[in-house]
């Protein structure tokens, strides 16, 4: 299915959208696990022990191993004699492979033709997120692809943990879920076929077929299946509304149920695959059109199409821009649109994009305004980077194919009929906040045990996160549920939704954004000490001040005013990174010397700084340099991020790979705790609803900080264009406020 993918983007689609899937994958080896062009195996262990009630099954993609569980309390019962089960966790197997089959590094020739970067992308981190969801219904649609079935786990998720856990004194429960609205386990008032029926985003997030009543805030797998169920939907759609099983070539007898069912699920997995490549693709092009070595024209090295740029990619794919329902199926809908419905060179000319629309607004995932599909993008020419498009590359010739075939771009990019949304319901993001009432704005978690169970499974693009040794760690946490020096703490902001509507999929952001204004841009280099000492840079030191952003602060507590309709220059309020660049280095007498970017990111939290004139509010380095006289050795960050030191993160900072939460939703009128307590006796956080900060043990008790926390979720209205507007904002955009909600949270450190 994979080997039809490839044949039918690159050959004989109408060129309107650039392919996603790796060109050549057979030299590549990107059909399979590995890189560098080298092959890796995959261990499965048919026999993993579990203890207790206790088994399970699932694929380590950091260590590419299976297991299958196994339990001594029913000794001739395996997790591998079900079928289902091997389909589903091979299934995350070949999602990881298609996500990252654009981040191969593969040499021919000694020229380096398909450059990547080292790390992979995941769909999915810790406990619950929207790719994490999309991960598990991928999977089980992998089981229904290879068994026609729509059912998984009768036997391993059904029958053997019940069996186990009866026989260690509980009540046994199913955990086997249907992909068919029509399944007779799941409960009266979901129909595939009477409209508004399904089971759809957000209503059945928390949604378990088998105990209809409980919550499950959080559980990935509940989530999928409002993914898998779509995706058996559309296949049975396409295996009824085609005749696509007479051109796709397969083994299996023609014209038979078995090839037809063949035929239309390869149809799906090809938008799969497309779909994965595009979103998961570290090299920031998102097609092999794009690649330097590929075209002819080698200017084109640094146009980037996806995910910023190569220097940004992970923290885009998987958190500025990460895919969520919404990021995920416009894409997916998009490749319905070219490769599915075009009316010429169609798989399936039949089901019609108003068809594509209307399945997808029954499962509530009609999220999107435009299917982007005449692309966005930008051309960075050292200092400078300017707006692409598509079409800006008409007509490149493309010499890896036999026919020379050259891409011809759309002028612009198609917009959804607002007639086929009746199901799926957007909410303006100004109906986000903190509550202004009696309820608590956050919730703070300084047990020694918890914080430091979430940091030992806290990676950043594939690597351990680094702590500030010395000035912070658990060792200092002391329970109280305060924020006190020295601590390593996680705080969950209390959002409330006050609309009347259900948000879903909410996320606050904690990494650097452009919210500050460099005070002269004559003066880059950043306050520390071989910086000090030497001249010129020791008359040219940086200092920033915050962006007013509603209204906050004041001009009199420091807030710089700027008016967000006038042009401004780099390094201005008015002016947004367009390449997300932090802090660049100049050697002098062989000493290197740190500057920031004229728009460089900056950390979110700033501090209140009083003296006997004024109290405003400054940036960290001010108060530290100021206030508290704090040598570079003394500041958070400053050990482990040796040239990427910023003394703005001095006293607060917040941890990589834990600087976002999200919430699987939150009801009208409600806060995400107040949601999941209905009907549930023992409501938690979860380490997905956490961000972790360190607290430096060299500030003073008393000391206040506001953070500035971005939001957002994603069945919102203006979130990812401007209200009305039906293009998505531009890569870029997503390193300032536009996007986003900004939620001040303030704090005082208390002893």
């Amino acid at each position: 299915s994979m080997q039809y993918n490839h044949q039918l983007t690159h050959d004989l689609s109408s060129l309107f959208i650039p392919p996603s899937n790796k060109y050549n994958p057979t030299v590549t080896k990107s059909f399979w696990l590995g890189q560098s062009g080298v092959s890796k195996t995959l261990k499965v262990y048919s026999k993993c022990e579990f203890e207790g009630a206790d088994i399970n099954a699932y694929f380590d993609p950091a260590e590419d191993t299976m297991c299958l569980g196994w339990n001594a309390n029913q000794s001739k019962l395996h997790m591998a004699q079900d079928p289902g089960v091997l389909y589903h966790e091979m299934g995350h197997v070949f999602v990881k492979i298609m996500m990252n089959q654009r981040n191969v590094r593969y040499n021919q020739f000694g020229i380096n033709q398909y450059p990547s970067i080292d790390f992979k992308s995941d769909l999915g981190t810790m406990d619950y997120d929207e790719a994490g969801a999309i991960n598990e219904g991928l999977s089980d649609f992998f089981t229904y692809f290879m068994t026609g079935r729509r059912y998984i786990g009768e036997w391993a998720m059904d029958r053997i943990p019940y069996l186990i856990q009866e026989s260690q004194g509980f009540v046994g429960q199913k955990f086997g879920r249907p992909m068919d609205e029509d399944d007779t386990t799941h409960v009266p008032g979901i129909s595939g076929d009477i409209p508004g029926e399904k089971v759809s985003y957000p209503e059945y997030i928390n949604y378990n077929a088998h105990s209809p009543t409980t919550r499950y805030e959080g559980e990935i797998h509940y989530a999928g299946q409002i993914v898998s169920h779509y995706l058996a939907r559309l296949t049975e759609t396409f295996r009824t509304t085609c005749n696509s099983h007479e051109s796709i070539s397969t083994d299996v007898a023609p014209n038979t149920a078995e090839s037809e069912h063949y035929s239309a699920a390869t149809m799906t997995l090809l938008l799969i695959n497309e779909t994965l490549a595009e979103i998961g693709d570290m090299t920031a092009k998102g097609s092999d059109f794009f690649n330097s070595y590929a075209i002819t024209n080698p200017t084109l090295q640094n146009v980037f199409f996806t995910n910023l740029n190569i220097d940004e990619a992970y923290l885009w794919a998987h958190q500025v821009t990460p895919p969520d329902m919404r990021r995920f199926f416009k894409i997916f809908a998009k490749n319905i649109k070219h490769y599915i419905s075009n009316s010429s060179v169609g798989l399936c000319p039949g089901f019609t994009t108003d068809k594509s629309e209307q399945l997808l607004d029954e499962y509530g995932l009609l999220l999107f305004k435009s299917y982007g599909d005449a692309g966005q993008g930008t051309l960075v020419s050292g200092a400078t980077a300017t707006d692409v498009k598509y079409e800006d590359f008409d007509m490149v010739s493309l010499p890896y194919t036999a026919n020379v075939n050259v891409f011809s771009a759309l002028s612009a990019s198609t917009e959804v009929s607002e007639l086929n949304r009746k199901e799926t319901i957007l909410v303006s993001k100004d109906y986000l906040d903190l509550p202004t009432d009696t309820r608590a704005t956050a919730y703070v978690f300084d047990g020694r045990s918890e914080v430091q169970g979430i940091i030992n499974r806290l990676t950043f693009e594939g690597e351990g996160v680094a702590l500030s040794t010395g000035l912070t760690g658990v060792e200092y946490n002391n329970d109280n549920i305060k924020i006190s020096p020295g601590e390593i703490v996680g705080v969950s902001l209390n959002l409330l939704n006050s609309s009347n509507s259900t948000m879903s999929g909410v996320q606050v952001l904690a990494n650097d954004w452009d919210h500050m204004k460099l005070d002269n841009s004559a003066s880059l280099f950043v306050n520390r000490q071989e910086n000090l000492s030497v001249t010129p840079f020791m008359n040219q030191i940086a200092n920033w001040s915050p962006c007013q952003i509603d209204g906050w602060p004041l001009d009199t507590e420091g807030g710089v005013v700027w008016d967000p309709n006038t042009p401004g220059a780099d390094g201005d309020c008015e002016h947004i990174t367009k390449t997300n660049k932090r802090i660049g280095t100049t050697v002098s007498n062989s000493v290197t010397h740190t500057f920031y970017e004229l728009d460089s990111p900056q950390p979110i939290c700033l501090v209140q700084y009083s003296d006997e004139n004024e109290t405003k509010w400054v940036a960290q380095d001010f108060f530290r340099k100021h206030v508290l006289g704090l040598e570079d050795h003394e500041c958070l960050n400053n050990e482990v991020s040796g040239a990427n030191f910023n003394p703005n993160e001095c006293l607060i900072r917040m941890l990589p790979g834990a600087d976002q939460a999200v919430f699987g939703k939150i009801e009208p009128q409600k806060t995400w705790l107040e949601t999941i307590s209905v009907g549930n006796d023992d409501p938690r956080h979860a380490s997905s609803n956490i961000t972790l900060m360190e607290v430096n043990k060299w500030i003073q008790p008393g000391t206040t900080f506001n953070c500035r926390f971005r939001a957002r979720f994603t069945n919102c209205q203006d979130c990812f264009n401007e209200n009305g507007s039906g293009e998505d904002y531009k890569d870029y955009e997503y390193a300032g406020m536009k996007p986003f909600k900004v939620i001040n949270f303030s704090f005082k450190v208390i002893d």
